[in-house]
Order: structure tokens, then C-alpha cells, then sequence
């Protein structure tokens, strides 16, 4: 599903890419990334 300030195919591809740099599993990435944007 994608629009204009949405692609959910591109979110995919950024989660697996910052799991990949962080060197973790994409659901804990997931699980990870969730957590730093509740801080903000």
C-alpha cells in the first residue's frame, strides 16, 4: 500500500536495512525502533 506520504514497501526495505547496519534481526529492529520513537 502506498500514497503519497506513505510506502509501506519502502518501510520494509529501511527496517531490514538498519536491522542489517545494527546487526540484529528485522523484528527486533522493529521492536527496537519502536521504543527510540516513543522517546521522541
Amino acid at each position: 500500500m502506498c500514497g503519497p506520504h506513505f510506502c509501506s514497501t519502502k518501510i520494509t526495505q529501511d527496517v531490514r536495512k538498519y536491522a542489517e547496519e545494527q546487526g540484529i534481526a528485522a523484528d527486533e529492529a522493529l521492536r527496537k525502533g519502536i521504543k527510540e520513537k516513543s522517546k521522541e
